[in-house]
């Protein structure tokens, strides 16, 4: 029958998988129930706290374990006859976790979290077993690991003459941070990309002409792309027309965004024609995968005739 009373922490289990977490958790409980001298070889503690210590042990071993141990109460035989029983999971562990120390390399982990989490969850491991592992271990681990590509910028983090990995994982994962940030940065506007108005940096000026025509007329010359700079971008852009609108919404014509007149006001000439209008950035609508030629409506209607 399963435990009723609710567990401080999972009960050891007769596989003896979690033997090495379970005595560090008994540990800490007895001692702050004032009774971890009662597992301690040559004490003489009072009978009510021996019953406490052995009600608890009882409490959090395997079901097979509390039948097998019913008769036992005296918490130290209890926890050395476990120990005896159990306490070789160290010569099982040690081998592999030297061949994964060994192996352990900084630059096969994708994220710094990664590794950090591999290197103390190993270190531990070792430490259980009876191994030292000292900050400089860890350090040079580290540095040692490098990929060669990042040779220049271990040289830097040696000269930084960290004491403690904790000082130099917190030095890497910032560094880390920023150059996520700076690729999302790229690629979210490439090199050479014209920067598109943002629509929140309107001036109020823009309520006072929303009655206005969307689009406003000829006038603003005539689109000439000889003299139009090859750094910015030419992309499709739909414009809203004049008035009546549908129920969808404003009805709107093709145009290729040349650039922009102020924050809000975009400039854009017609493809068949080539005259240059305006219309405002928040009411058009953006194609920046699409990149047309002037005339080639025309071209698509002349083959469509065809």
């Amino acid at each position: 029958m399963a435990n009723i009373a609710k567990l401080e922490f999972p009960a050891l289990n007769i596989t003896r998988d979690n033997y090495m977490p379970w005595t560090a958790h008994v540990k800490r409980h007895l001692k702050s129930m004032g009774v971890l001298k009662t597992i301690m070889e040559g004490n003489n503690c009072e009978e009510q706290d021996e019953a406490k210590a052995d009600v608890f042990l009882h409490k959090h071993i395997h079901e097979m374990l509390q039948f097998e141990y019913l008769n036992c109460e005296d918490p130290y035989i209890l926890w050395k006859d476990l120990k005896c029983r159990f306490d070789h999971r160290r010569e099982v562990l040690i081998p592999t976790a030297r061949d994964e120390w060994n192996n352990l390399r900084f630059q096969d982990f994708k994220k710094v979290n990664e590794y950090t989490s591999a290197l103390f969850r190993i270190c531990l491991t070792l430490q259980f077993c009876g191994q030292t592992i000292t900050e400089e271990n860890m350090l040079e681990k580290t540095f040692s690991t490098f990929h060669i590509s990042n040779i220049n910028l271990q040289q830097q983090y040696r000269l930084q003459n960290f004491k403690r990995y904790s000082d130099l994982n917190s030095f890497i994962l910032t560094a880390e941070k920023n150059n996520e940030l700076l690729m999302k940065n790229h690629q979210s506007r490439p090199t050479g990309s014209l920067a598109i108005p943002e629509v929140n940096v309107a001036t109020n000026n823009d309520a006072k002409d929303s009655g206005k025509k969307w689009v406003q007329g000829r006038g603003r010359g005539h689109f000439d792309k000889s003299h139009f700079n090859g750094r910015n971008r030419l992309f499709k852009v739909y414009v809203p027309i004049a008035p009546p609108h549908t129920k969808m919404g404003p009805q709107r014509r093709l145009g290729i965004y040349v650039g922009y007149e102020s924050a809000s006001i975009i400039r854009f000439p017609e493809p068949l024609t080539g005259d240059v209008f305006t219309a405002r950035f928040a009411d058009c609508r953006f194609h920046e995968a699409f990149f047309p030629a002037l005339g080639g409506e025309k071209k698509k209607q002349e083959n469509d005739v065809s």
